[in-house]
């Protein structure tokens, strides 16, 4: 199935946005200790969205920071129909994600009980934390507490969206689908001795191979850590379709044992879909002989169900189990340059044979897109990465076959106005000599 998509750019807000229009400074400390700072808090409301701001300080101990964002009216929400604010900042808020505190208030003052917010990074830059609520609301109230830094966490706006179809996702299906996320989030393990984080999320979803987000840790891991990143797309996929992904390795961790703490999950919605382990189903030998080396690496993973069936979806989330490495990983561990839905590889029977005495065969490549997507393209090749096509068309028909051996082939297939294909399916020639006639024998 093919889902239609908004034109809308990224910075722009889903139709019928609704932002708060008033805001109340909240500063927190003591007379001894100081007190939080908050700047400009009238720049967080007013004729938005725009790039008007206010601040939040807290940079000693016992101090804090908080600004509450109210809407003109109370909006209804029930566990029925919940409803999303999202709060625009910047990469501070990231940095000191655990220090800060989302809350929606009702409209008597009263605050309400939610699940911690979640962040969401767009490839923009632009970044937001994000509360679901369950009960009616009015307001909301984002706290800074101590960072021990003297950074300043800057709050932009907040809204929540009558059109909104998507209550993880500020952004769902806005961008033209070639595939490359949206949006991505990033969820952190705080520990005793340490904490282990997603740096630079939003360089995997930069469109650059070279950038990366980084699976990370200042700590020892103790007890079940795990560092996640999850990766949403422009709409749901085909049943076909495979998400290629690149990434490396750093410092000093076994490419194996790497690998086989590296979990990915597809979502369709909150419902999980599939679930498999990185190096136990999807790296072969020659590609963990990379990662050892430090390279990037490029693999696809096939979401499916336990019987092979392939699954919609339209959500990607990878996590590192740093518990079960148990080191102190000191730096970066794992590196994420890209994640891409792509079209499955395109079918070809894999094993051909072909009489010296002919030399050639005429082969067929077919697409799960087919019939889907109009004007696929279908490229084949000498190897299965790198290297120039051969030809670009459906059928390729191989000659000069006229010794015994073997040849192989592979074969792509890429999304028109996309710029990456399919992974590449493995096509196998076998090259006999051409069966003896049986002699004649006449009988007068």
């Amino acid at each position: 199935m093919v889902m239609g998509v908004f034109a809308d750019s990224l910075s722009a807000q889903p139709s019928g946005a609704t932002y708060a229009t008033a805001a109340s400074p909240e500063a927190g400390g003591t007379t001894l200790l100081g007190y939080g700072t908050i700047g400009t808090p009238n720049d967080a409301v007013g004729n938005k969205p725009n790039n008007n701001s206010a601040t939040l300080r807290a940079d000693g101990l016992g101090r804090s920071a908080a600004i509450l964002l109210s809407f003109t009216n109370e909006r209804l929400a029930t566990p029925a129909a919940p409803v999303t604010i999202y709060v625009r900042t910047d990469i501070n808020a990231l940095t000191h994600s655990n220090v800060i505190s989302v809350v929606g208030f009702r409209a008597t003052g009263t605050a309400i009980t939610t699940n911690p917010f979640k962040n969401y990074s767009l490839a923009d830059g632009t970044i937001f934390l994000a509360i679901t609520l369950t009960e009616s609301f009015k307001a909301v109230k984002i706290t800074l507490n101590n960072t021990g830094t003297n950074d300043l966490v800057r709050i932009y706006y907040a809204f929540h969206s009558e059109n909104a179809t998507n209550t993880s996702n500020p952004y769902p299906f806005n961008a033209g689908d070639c595939g490359l996320p949206n949006v991505t989030t990033k969820e952190d393990a705080a520990v005793l001795l340490g904490r282990f984080t997603v740096n630079n999320p939003v360089n995997a979803i930069d469109g650059d191979t070279v950038t990366h987000s980084s699976f990370a840790t200042n700590g020892l891991s103790l007890g079940n850590t795990k560092i996640r990143q999850t990766f949403f797309f422009n709409s749901y996929s085909n049943e076909s379709d495979a998400v290629r992904i690149v990434i490396s390795r750093s410092g000093s961790l076994v490419a194996l044992n790497l690998a086989t703490n590296i979990e990915l999950k597809a979502y369709n919605g909150e419902t999980l879909v599939s679930t498999t382990q990185l190096a136990n189903d999807l790296l072969s030998a020659d590609l963990l002989g990379l990662l050892n080396n430090d390279k990037r690496v490029t693999f696809y993973y096939y979401p499916k169900q336990t019987n092979g069936q392939a699954f919609i979806f339209d959500r990607l989330e990878l996590s590192l189990n740093v518990a079960v490495l148990g080191v102190n990983l000191a730096a970066n561990a794992l590196n994420v340059h890209d994640v891409r839905r792509v079209p499955g590889a395109p079918s070809v029977p894999v094993t051909n044979t072909v009489c010296t005495n002919v030399g050639s065969i005429l082969l067929t490549a077919a697409s799960a897109l087919e019939g889907v997507v109009n004007s696929l393209s279908f490229n084949w090749y000498t190897g299965l990465r790198g290297g120039n096509s051969l030809i670009t068309n459906k059928q390729y028909t191989p000659t000069g076959m006229t010794a015994t051996g073997s040849r192989t082939y592979y074969v792509d297939v890429t999304k028109p106005g996309c710029p990456l294909p399919s992974a590449r399916h493995q096509v196998n020639l076998n090259v006999v000599n051409a069966p003896s006639t049986p002699p004649i024998n006449l009988i007068p």
